[in-house]
């Protein structure tokens, strides 16, 4: 995986900034908070993080489509944790428009699964 060497302070500093316009686009960053069962996640971006990690959770979508997360951090008892993955493929496979809101929903054992907003129809589709 390409990327660019951040760190997690980075990495948050971007999120919390305006990532919707970053030129690097292809990763999707996600705050996963103890004890909630699902998670609504707007379709935000942040640059590029090369993960040496080599650590992740998977979503099952409901398509039976399969993508990894990469964990990155996690913190003590709260067991806060930002997981990142190839937001770019998910985003283009899945048909999902920038701004809209996907909910992952946990299912035990490091494992979630995605409810995904209506596929969003290309204007040359619609007029065809």
């Amino acid at each position: 995986m390409l990327g660019h060497n951040c760190s997690i302070d980075q990495i948050v500093q971007m999120a919390n900034e305006t990532v919707f316009n970053l030129p690097v686009v292809d990763t999707l960053e996600i705050v996963n908070i103890a004890n909630k069962q699902e998670y609504q996640v707007p379709a935000a971006f942040i640059q590029n993080y090369h993960n040496q990690l080599g650590v992740y959770w998977t979503i099952h979508c409901l398509d039976g489509s399969v993508f990894k997360f990469y964990y990155l951090e996690s913190r003590g008892r709260s067991n806060w944790g930002r997981i990142m993955f190839g937001w770019k493929d998910f985003q283009a496979s899945l048909r999902i428009a920038d701004g809209q809101t996907v909910t992952f929903k946990y299912l035990g054992m490091s494992r979630f699964r995605v409810d995904l907003p209506a596929p969003v129809m290309e204007e040359e589709e619609e007029k065809n």
